[in-house]
């Protein structure tokens, strides 16, 4: 009978939602000397492929790209968004890893360890693009002349959890000092992916004001899919800006550069 409460099966999942919402695609290099080929989202991905060549993604369909061609503007490149394109495809890489997929998420101490780690590396990916989304949006609206907002405020259009998930990654994941490492006696783990119930009565979690509680017996890590989607709606928020400007993101993209001094090749 197949064990349900992997990380594995949430990892694909996960995989499967990413790349739909991302319109990037999974490519295999069977040689560095060699062409790629698409893997689609059917096919399984073969260990021998992982261990003979390199997987990974494309995104020239995503909106990184497609922000800079709805135009039919030749040559038009501006560098934040391919870099953005380039950051993202860490995530990708990170849901391609199959190496923890058997662990299942109510694994003795270490174990839980491994998996905690996995979340983190792919919180502290999730929070750098929340910060390139947030100064994008703030940017703009500074050039245009509208007075600049709380960053929570840029943070919320994300999803309602936005806020909260960057100060639980600054506190537990980045500033530990005064934070979840004054606590960290050895605390257990609960992962919301879990379909196990939890009884900690006084746990880390999003929505503390700070990374520690008074005497916290436990950490309660959110669910993957939920950290996923900030990103996903990070990119709703600047399809809705290129729909308001007719669906043509030049003048969108010459404004963004302007006002962060980025020279764009128009």
């Amino acid at each position: 009978m197949e064990n349900n409460n992997t990380l594995g099966k949430i990892r694909k999942e996960a995989l499967h939602h990413w790349l739909e919402s991302t319109n990037r695609k999974v490519v295999f290099y069977p040689d560095a000397k060699l062409p790629p080929y698409e893997i689609t989202l059917d096919t399984i991905i073969l260990p021998d492929m992982l261990k003979s060549g390199i997987v990974t993604d494309i995104f020239y369909e995503s909106p990184e790209c497609k922000y800079q061609t709805a135009d039919g503007v030749e040559d038009f490149h501006v560098s934040y968004f391919c870099s953005i394109g380039d950051w993202a495809s860490n995530i990708t890489d990170m849901l391609l890893d199959d190496r923890y997929d058997n662990l299942d998420y109510d694994s003795e101490e270490d174990l839980a360890c491994t998996i905690f780690r996995y979340y983190t590396r792919m919180l502290l990916l999730v929070s750098e693009m929340v910060e390139d989304f947030t100064d994008l949006l703030c940017h703009l609206d500074i050039h245009r002349g509208i007075r600049k907002k709380d960053k929570k405020i840029y943070r919320r259009m994300f999803g309602n959890i936005t806020p909260d998930l960057m100060g639980y990654i600054n506190t537990v994941c980045k500033h530990k000092y005064e934070n979840v490492h004054a606590c960290n006696h050895h605390l257990s783990l609960y992962f919301e992916d879990s379909n196990q119930p939890t009884n900690f009565k006084n746990p880390i979690k999003l929505g503390l004001s700070s990374g520690h509680t008074s005497q916290p017996d436990g950490i309660i890590v959110p669910k993957l899919g939920d950290i996923l989607a900030i990103v996903i709606n990070g990119y709703r928020i600047l399809d809705g800006l290129l729909l308001e400007n007719d669906g043509k993101p030049t003048k969108l993209l010459e404004d963004f550069s302007k006002a962060v001094g980025i020279k764009g090749n128009f």
